[in-house]
C-alpha cells in the first residue's frame, strides 16, 4: 500500500523531548472515503515503523510548538504530492548505534491538525477513561449506549484522565456509532471517530503530477507578435537562465483542483463550447482556482523565457535564483538520494505575485476570462479601485545594484567551485592511495604474512606460558597439602605464645589488686563539691576560680567525654590526674581511675579497661585516660571508646583525653568533637619560684548519687540565654552551619546546671557552653565562608571569640 496522493492518519509522537525528535507512524489512509487500515505500511518504514519529522525551511521557528499542539493523532496530508519520493525520503541520519531507528523521513509541511472533532477518541464510559491516556484534544463517551460529546478531558499531573469536562465551544450531541474505527497503540486498542468531513477528504485521490506539453492556442484571438530581435551568440549563451523550479501549492487547492478533474473527466472536448449546467459561485471558484494551478508550471517556464528576450536581456542568474539553487543543492546531499528538482521547495513568494500570476493565466484562458470578470464584479468597491488604482512603474534597477548583485552571484560560484576542488582533492587523495597499494601489493602482503606469522608464534608462546602456570599451581597445590598440618601446628604455637606474652606483659603492668575494694563516698551539695576541688588545686599549687571549678565538675559530670587541650606546659595530663585525686577516686585498693596506653588500636581488650568495667557498684564516678590522642595517624582516635561511650552515657563513666595543638599533633577527628566537651588550659601564670608539688588525695570521693543530683537534675534554662540560643541557631543557619542535637542536648543541660552555683553572669555560662561543646565541631566542618561570618555572630561571646584564634589541630580546610 502506498501513502503518496493520500490522506492519512498517523499517531504522532515525541520520541525523544530532549531534543524535540518527532515522528509519525500511519494508522489509517482512505479509499473513496473509506477508512482503511495503514498500520501494515509501518514494516515498509523500518525497525520501529516510524518516520522522521524534519522541519521545513518554513516551519523551522514554530516547529516544535505547532507539532506539541497536535495532540496524540495528526493527518499526512500527501494529495499536493501523488508521485513517490516527494515528501518521504530516506533519513540520512540512520543508526541503530546512535538511536536513530527511523529510516525514513517527513517534511513538516504536509503534517496538519486532524481538527478538534474531525478526529475524537471514544471511552466506553466517563468512569472507564478515569487513569487512561487521551490522545486527542476532545473524546466522546458513550452514556446510554449512545454516543455522546464532545467532552474535553482534563489531566493530572502524570499525564492520565480522571474526569471529563463538557466543552464550552459546542453542545453535548449524540454521534453516529457506525463512524467508528479500532486502531492499536501501544499494544492497546483505541476507538476513534472519523467524522463526514475528515472522510470526504479522501473521495478523490489525486494523480500524479505530469509536465504539461505547450500547445498552440488556435482559440485565441490573434495578436500582434512582439518583434524578435536576435542576440548576438556570446550574449545568447550567457541569457540563458536555469530553470525556475515549479512552486509547490498549499495541499488544499491541489485537492480542489483533482476534485475538479474528477468530476470533468467524463466530458468530451468539443463539448466545452455547450452550454454547461448551472453551478453554484464555490464551485465556480474552485473550478478556476485547479484551473489557475494547472497553469502554474507553463507560466513559470514561459515567464523565465520572457526575462530574458527584450532589448535588455539579463545577462546572469539573479543572486535569488543562485542563492535558491545552492539551496536545494545542500537539501539535495543532506538527504543523500537523488531527487527531481521539481521535488524541491522553491523560494517564497508573495500572495500578490501569486494572485497576479494567477489572474494573468486564466485571462489567456478565453473560457475563463468570464468567470474572472463575474469573480472581480462581486468584489465590494471594486470598480472604484479599478479606476483609481494603476500598476505603479517598476523602479529601475541601477547599475551599482546590477554590478552588486553579480559579484554576489561570482562569489557563491567560487565557493561552490571551492568545495567542488576540496572534493575532488579528497578522491585523488583515496585514488592515490589506492595506486600506491597496488604497486608494492607484493611487499604489503609479504609484510602482512610476517605479521600473521609473529602472531601465531606469539600465541603458541602463551599456550606454552598457560601450560607452565597449571603446572606451577597444581605443584602449589601439591606443596601446601603435604606443609598443611605441620604449618598449622607451628602457627598455632606461635600465636599461642604471642598472646601469653601480651598478656603477661599487660598484667605486670596493672595491680589488680588496686581495683578490687570499695571506695568511701560521701554526700555534698554543689558548693561543697566546688570548695572541695579549690582547696585540692590550691595546694598542689594552681589556684582555681569558682566558675573553673564548677566548670570542670558539669563537664565531667554530664559529658561522657572530655578532652583537655591547650599550648605544652599547660598541664593537661596533670589536670586530669588531679582532678581524680581530688575527687576522691585513685584511694588506696578502690581505684576508679585507669590510664590506658593509647599507642593501641583498641584499647577495650587491656586488662585494665575490662577491670574498671567490672565494676558496676555504682558508688562514685569512674575515669579512663588517654594521653596524645592525636601524636600519630590512626583511623581511630578513640581507640575504640567512641561507640562505647555513646552506649555509656548515664553510667558515670567518663573518658578523658589530652590532645596535642597544631603543627605538633595530626588534625582532630570531626566525629570526636562532636561527642566531646572541648576545654581549652592556659599555662599558668607563676608568681614565685617554688618546687613542684602534687595535689593530694582526696580520702573520700562523692557518691555518683549526688553528683547526680546537682548536675543531672532537670531544672529550667533563664530565658535570656534560651531567646540568646535561638538568635544563635538562626544566625548560623543562614551561613549553612547547624548543631548537632546530642551538642544542643549537652549545652542546655550545662547551663540548667551552672547558673544557679555561678557567681559570675549568666552569659559567661551560655559562653563556655558554646565554647566547648558546639565550637570545635563547627570549626572542624563549616565551609570557609562560614568561617568567616563567625566573628561578627559571636562578637558578644569572648570566650568563643577567642578560640577562633587559637592553634586548635582542625583538620584542614
Amino acid at each position: 500500500m502506498t501513502l503518496s496522493g493520500k490522506i492519512t492518519v498517523c499517531e504522532l509522537e515525541e520520541d525523544n523531548p530532549q531534543k524535540s525528535f518527532f515522528r509519525i507512524k500511519p494508522v489509517l489512509t482512505f479509499e473513496n472515503g473509506a477508512p482503511v487500515d495503514a498500520s501494515g505500511t509501518q514494516a515498509e518504514y523500518g525497525d520501529e515503523g516510524g518516520i522522521r519529522i524534519v522541519p521545513d525551511k518554513n516551519d523551522a521557528m514554530r516547529f516544535k510548538a505547532r507539532m506539541r499542539t497536535l495532540g496524540g493523532y495528526c493527518l499526512m496530508d500527501l494529495t499536493a504530492h501523488p508521485n513517490e519520493n516527494e515528501k518521504i525520503r530516506p533519513n540520512k541520519n540512520y543508526s541503530l548505534q546512535n538511536g536513530e531507528l527511523n529510516r525514513n523521513i517527513v517534511y513538516s509541511d504536509v503534517i496538519r491538525s486532524c481538527g478538534e472533532t474531525d478526529v475524537m477518541q471514544v471511552f466506553e464510559s466517563a468512569e472507564a477513561g478515569r487513569g487512561l491516556p487521551a490522545y486527542t484534544p476532545k473524546v466522546l463517551i458513550r452514556e446510554d449506549g449512545q454516543l455522546k460529546g464532545p467532552y474535553v478531558p482534563e489531566l493530572t499531573p502524570d499525564r492520565v484522565v480522571y474526569q471529563f469536562a463538557a466543552d464550552n465551544g459546542s453542545e453535548i450531541s449524540e454521534f453516529d456509532p457506525e463512524k467508528l474505527v479500532t486502531v492499536r497503540r501501544d499494544s492497546a486498542e483505541v476507538t476513534l471517530y472519523l467524522s463526514d468531513a475528515l472522510r470526504a477528504l479522501g473521495i478523490a485521490p489525486a494523480e500524479p503530477i505530469v509536465e504539461p506539453e505547450p500547445e498552440a492556442k488556435e482559440s485565441a484571438p490573434a495578436e500582434a507578435a512582439p518583434e524578435k530581435v536576435e542576440p548576438a551568440p556570446q550574449a545568447k549563451a550567457e541569457s540563458a537562465p536555469a530553470p525556475v523550479p515549479r512552486r509547490e501549492e498549499p495541499a488544499r487547492p491541489v485537492r480542489e483542483e483533482a476534485t475538479a478533474r474528477a468530476k470533468n473527466a467524463g466530458n468530451p472536448p468539443s463539448a466545452k463550447h455547450e452550454e454547461p449546467p448551472r453551478r453554484s459561485r464555490r464551485e465556480e471558484n474552485r473550478m478556476d482556482e485547479a484551473e489557475a494551478a494547472l497553469l502554474n508550471d507553463r507560466h513559470l517556464k514561459r515567464g523565465s523565457l520572457e526575462g530574458q528576450t527584450g532589448l535588455n536581456p539579463r545577462r546572469s542568474k539573479s543572486l535569488s535564483e543562485v542563492v535558491d539553487y545552492h539551496w536545494r543543492q545542500s537539501r539535495l546531499e543532506q538527504l543523500g538520494a537523488g531527487v527531481s528538482e521539481k521535488a524541491a521547495a522553491s523560494p517564497l513568494v508573495s500572495p500578490v505575485e501569486k494572485a497576479k500570476q494567477a489572474i494573468r493565466e486564466v485571462w489567456d484562458l478565453p473560457e475563463g476570462r468570464s468567470a474572472l470578470a463575474k469573480e472581480f464584479a462581486s468584489l465590494e468597491n471594486a470598480e472604484a479601485l479599478l479606476s483609481v488604482n494603476r500598476p505603479a512603474p517598476q523602479p529601475k534597477t541601477s547599475p551599482d545594484e546590477d554590478e552588486l548583485n553579480r559579484l554576489e552571484a561570482e562569489k557563491l560560484e567560487l565557493l561552490r567551485d571551492i568545495d567542488k576542488l576540496n572534493s575532488d582533492r579528497i578522491r585523488q587523495r583515496g585514488e592515490l592511495m589506492e595506486e600506491t597499494r597496488a604497486a608494492h601489493a607484493k611487499e604489503i602482503s609479504e609484510l602482512e604474512r610476517r605479521e600473521q606469522q609473529l602472531k601465531d608464534e606469539c600465541a603458541m608462546h602463551e599456550r606454552a606460558a598457560q601450560s607452565a602456570r597449571q603446572a606451577q599451581a597444581e605443584a602449589e597445590k601439591l606443596l601446601n597439602r603435604e606443609a598443611k598440618l605441620k604449618l598449622d601446628s607451628e602457627f598455632l604455637k606461635f600465636a599461642m605464645f604471642t598472646k601469653a606474652a601480651a598478656l603477661l606483659r599487660s598484667e605486670e603492668s596493672i595491680d589488680l589488686n588496686e581495683y578490687s575494694g570499695v571506695p568511701e563516698t560521701s554526700e555534698p551539695t554543689g558548693a561543697q563539691m566546688i570548695s572541695d576541688l579549690r582547696r585540692a588545686f590550691e595546694a598542689g599549687g594552681r589556684e582555681i576560680s569558682h566558675d573553673e571549678a564548677l566548670n570542670y565538675l558539669a563537664c565531667l559530670a554530664i559529658g561522657s567525654m572530655v578532652i583537655f587541650s591547650g599550648p605544652t606546659g599547660c598541664g593537661k595530663s596533670y589536670t586530669a590526674h588531679a582532678l581524680a585525686g581530688a575527687l576522691g577516686l585513685r584511694q588506696k585498693g578502690a581505684w576508679r581511675f585507669t590510664r590506658l596506653e593509647a599507642d593501641r588500636e583498641d584499647v577495650t581488650k587491656s586488662v585494665g579497661f575490662r577491670e574498671q568495667m567490672q565494676l558496676r557498684d555504682d558508688r562514685t564516678q569512674r575515669f579512663v585516660l588517654l594521653e596524645d590522642i592525636n601524636m600519630t595517624p590512626v583511623p581511630d582516635q578513640s581507640r575504640g571508646l567512641l561507640s562505647f561511650a555513646d552506649e555509656a552515657v548515664g553510667q558515670g563513666v567518663t573518658i578523658l583525653m589530652t590532645c596535642l595543638d597544631d603543627q605538633i599533633g595530626y588534625p582532630l577527628q570531626s566525629r570526636l568533637l562532636d561527642r566531646a566537651f572541648f576545654i581549652r588550659l592556659k599555662l599558668p601564670e607563676g608568681h614565685a619560684w617554688q618546687g613542684a608539688k602534687s595535689i593530694p588525695d582526696a580520702a573520700v570521693a562523692p557518691s555518683l548519687e549526688s553528683v547526680r543530683r546537682v548536675f543531672l537534675t532537670p531544672s529550667e534554662v533563664p530565658a535570656e540565654l534560651k531567646s540568646r540560643m535561638e538568635l544563635l541557631i538562626r544566625r548560623l543557619g543562614e551561613i549553612g552551619v547547624h548543631i548537632t542535637p546530642r551538642a544542643l542536648s549537652d549545652m542546655y543541660q550545662y547551663c540548667a546546671a551552672v547558673c544557679p552555683l555561678m557567681t559570675g553572669e549568666r552569659m559567661s555560662a551560655f559562653d563556655r557552653a558554646v565554647a566547648q561543646r558546639a565550637l570545635p565541631h563547627i570549626l572542624a566542618t563549616a565551609k570557609p565562608a562560614a568561617l568567616r561570618r563567625l566573628p561578627e555572630i559571636l562578637c558578644d561571646l569572648p570566650i568563643s571569640l577567642s578560640l577562633l584564634s587559637e592553634p586548635v589541630a582542625l583538620p584542614p580546610i
